[in-house]
């Protein structure tokens, strides 16, 4: 063992296409499989397909709670959730009690800096006002710095819904 945090992937996540309606389909997470990929190769955690869709942002996935507790069994290790931004707060609160303990959201983290981005553009005269101010200051009128403080604030947020606030590990 090297000291590297190892995480590794059981069964295939389905991935939703942007404005098209378009899912490309995936594979559940089978326990048996899950158990022996953990105990063949040592991984420290292990991604599982439960219902979860990768980049799915219009409409919400469903997970399968009795597979969540099924695999956290069966794996031994902490469950991850990739495709986290198109899940329902309710089903990840469930899913963090039955052994899930990463939860990917990239794709919301995205799109709260990009609207935050966008925003602060419309706000903005980008000919007249002082270009210093609206790119490198860190001020108010700051569009980065603004960004930044949204996807702060995000992230607190998701770190409510999972249930890790005032948590370390």
């Amino acid at each position: 063992h090297f000291g590297v945090y190892v995480e590794g992937e059981v069964g295939r996540l389905p991935t939703a296409e942007r404005g098209r309606g378009i899912v490309q389909p995936g594979k559940l997470s089978d326990p048996g499989e899950a158990a022996r990929f953990v105990w063949e190769t040592g991984v420290d955690a292990l991604s599982v397909s439960v219902g979860n869709v990768h980049i799915l942002e219009e409409g919400k996935a469903h997970l399968d709670h009795e597979l969540i507790a099924s695999l956290a069994g069966a794996a031994g290790v902490p469950l991850v959730l990739h495709g986290g931004t198109g899940i329902d707060e309710e089903d990840i609160r469930k899913a963090v009690e039955l052994g899930v303990s990463k939860v990917n959201v990239g794709t919301a983290l995205k799109r709260a800096f990009l609207r935050s981005l966008a925003d602060s553009l419309r706000s903005v005269d980008t000919e007249r006002d002082d270009a210093h101010d609206l790119l490198g200051r860190g001020g108010e009128k700051d569009v980065l710095a603004r960004a930044r403080r949204t996807l702060a604030r995000e992230v607190a947020r998701f770190i409510e819904i999972f249930g890790s606030a005032g948590r370390a590990w």
